[in-house]
């Protein structure tokens, strides 16, 4: 997970990045933080490998006003991108910062920064979640970071309190998968803004189903129809299936798109019996 620096607390703004490495190869990107410090984007390359801390490299910044370098920097920490579209997101660090070029990531900074009015804010829900109706039911809630490192977080959880539920140990790796599933999906189609999204997600145990709510922030609208039919024998799932094996594993889900706003997927699972699958 990359980690939260005092020092590197940045600003959002929105530029194309240009990375160039010290062996000669470039990359094509995003900044989407930025601060006199360093900056935080996306890179869309198939031969990137994650960056070591402490790679040098060259970053150059165009936002809709100016632009910025080449400036000399170095890699803080690196991780695949959750970001539809790009392959790393990264962290670094301006090895030096002569005044002019301070002055001029300042006025960057001042020139390209988001609007705050325009953006929802991450912690904010338009209106609450959409829960199933499951009788003498514990809620509970968590919100994450936009970021893999979380998905574990909220697979495990599911899977413990599908297990102190009572539920046979079957299930609760079915369970498990399907947070998975529904966790990812909203991590690689509704978290635009690294750092500032949110996920929120809710798990209601109940003495007979479970039922996992999980809502992203983006509201991109897509076909989720098309996942409710099972494959014929032989026949190869629709590409990005995850939900086609979310459909595959629970007793009903659905889920509630807001435009520009929210994507909502619940997902219930009730309690049955496995005798070849028996502790």
């Amino acid at each position: 997970m990359l980690p939260r620096s005092k020092a590197l607390r940045r600003l959002r703004c929105s530029a194309d990045l240009l990375v160039s490495l010290e062996d000669g190869r470039s990359f094509n990107g995003i900044v989407r933080d930025v601060s006199t410090t360093g900056l935080c984007g996306f890179l869309s390359s198939s031969d990137l490998d994650i960056t070591p801390p402490g790679a040098r490299m060259q970053v150059t910044a165009s936002g809709a006003e100016g632009s910025i370098g080449p400036i000399e920097a170095e890699t803080v920490a690196s991780e695949p991108s959750f970001l539809s579209g790009y392959d790393l997101v990264f962290m670094c660090k301006f090895r030096s910062l002569k005044d002019r070029d301070r002055e001029s990531v300042e006025k960057f900074i001042k020139d390209n920064r988001l609007d705050p009015a325009s953006e929802r804010p991450a912690e904010m829900e338009s209106e609450p979640l959409a829960l199933p109706d499951i009788q003498n039911a514990d809620v509970v809630q968590f919100t994450f970071p936009a970021r893999f490192a979380y998905v574990a977080h909220f697979r495990d959880a599911c899977e413990k309190l599908a297990e102190e539920a009572g539920f046979e140990e079957f299930d609760c790796h079915m369970i498990k998968i399907v947070a998975d599933e529904i966790f990812s999906n909203a991590l690689h189609h509704g978290s635009d803004s690294y750092g500032a999204s949110r996920i929120h997600a809710r798990v209601l145990v109940g003495p007979d189903a479970v039922a996992l709510c999980v809502r992203d922030h983006c509201g991109r609208p897509f076909d989720y129809q098309k996942y409710r039919k099972t494959p014929e024998e032989g026949e190869a799932p629709a590409q990005g299936s995850g939900l086609n094996l979310v459909h595959r594993i629970v007793d009903d889900w659905t889920v509630k798109i807001e435009p520009g706003k929210f994507t909502e997927v619940c997902a219930l699972k009730r309690k049955a019996h496995h005798p070849t699958h028996t502790r």
